[in-house]
């Protein structure tokens, strides 16, 4: 009867103290991931829980201020850092593309995770070993680490140049940044934190894109030129016939920014 060598026993027959590539295939043996690994990663879950759930009913957190639907106080809610990248695919997959971006995407990225065992027979834990693993799960970092970087850079760039390009004056050739700062004082909590209404004021491409469904007007709500007929200063002047007035359940911008905006749509709505 042959009797199978030990790991150590042939480690001690090479003299390296190192285990060949054909020994680091070679099968190992221990706990199955089913159902040992399942069901003790499920029993920590559930008993977690219930300690959460105790905790909870044992001491309840405090009653705060009624909910304010209008945002009265204009608060700006945003999300912690940890998922600034969930609400940046968010913005990229809008209207009839949003179920890529909150079904599609996730359930793919939870597939591949709930299978990694199953189709992950790589045994080896050396880098050099494993390029293909290496590359996908270092691309994954540096994706979510950009998507991350991009509501923090637009964030910093609107309140370092909202207040600098803001008007105090009514002037008859506004450029896009005395526009943009009037649209960073104003407008932040629904329209550039985030997106409500379908309509983005953040940069000048979205600003004349208009609504993408969802709010009172899809489509462009700035007509160069025209002001008067553009929905977006009738929104800020409280003349719109459908929706309502802006900034939403607060008083109108003041007599300067409205002016200013007239102007900027009046001279073309320029870029520039």
């Amino acid at each position: 009867m042959a009797v199978t060598p030990t790991r150590r026993e042939e480690r001690a027959a090479t003299g390296t103290g190192q285990t060949t590539l054909q020994q680091e295939r070679q099968p190992r043996y221990g706990l199955p991931f089913f159902p040992s690994a399942l069901f003790g990663s499920a029993f920590f879950i559930l008993a977690t829980a219930i300690a959460l759930f105790t905790l909870a009913v044992t001491n309840p957190a405090p009653l705060q201020n009624p909910a304010d639907p209008l945002n009265h106080e204009h608060i700006n809610p945003r999300p912690e850092w940890y998922f600034l990248f969930l609400f940046q695919i968010l913005k990229i997959f809008q209207g009839p593309l949003e179920l890529i971006g909150t079904l599609v995407i996730p359930g793919i990225i939870g597939l591949v995770l709930l299978g990694l065992p199953f189709y992950d027979r790589n045994w080896s834990r050396r880098a050099a070993r494993r390029p293909v693993a290496v590359f996908l799960a270092s691309a994954t970092i540096l994706v979510l680490a950009y998507l991350t970087y991009i509501p923090i850079r637009d964030t910093a760039l609107l309140q370092g140049g909202g207040g600098a390009g803001l008007l105090t004056a009514v002037s008859p050739n506004p450029s896009f940044a005395n526009i943009q700062a009037i649209f960073s004082a104003n407008c932040t909590q629904c329209h550039i934190a985030i997106t409500s209404g379908g309509l983005r004021l953040d940069n000048y491409a979205n600003v004349m894109k208009g609504g993408t469904g969802g709010g009172p007007v899809t489509g462009p709500v700035i007509k160069p030129g025209n002001p008067e007929g553009s929905y977006l200063y009738q929104a800020i002047s409280g003349t719109q016939k459908v929706g309502a007035s802006m900034p939403l359940g607060g008083p109108l911008i003041s007599k300067v920014d409205r002016q200013n905006i007239y102007n900027w749509i009046k001279n073309g709505a320029k870029n520039q």
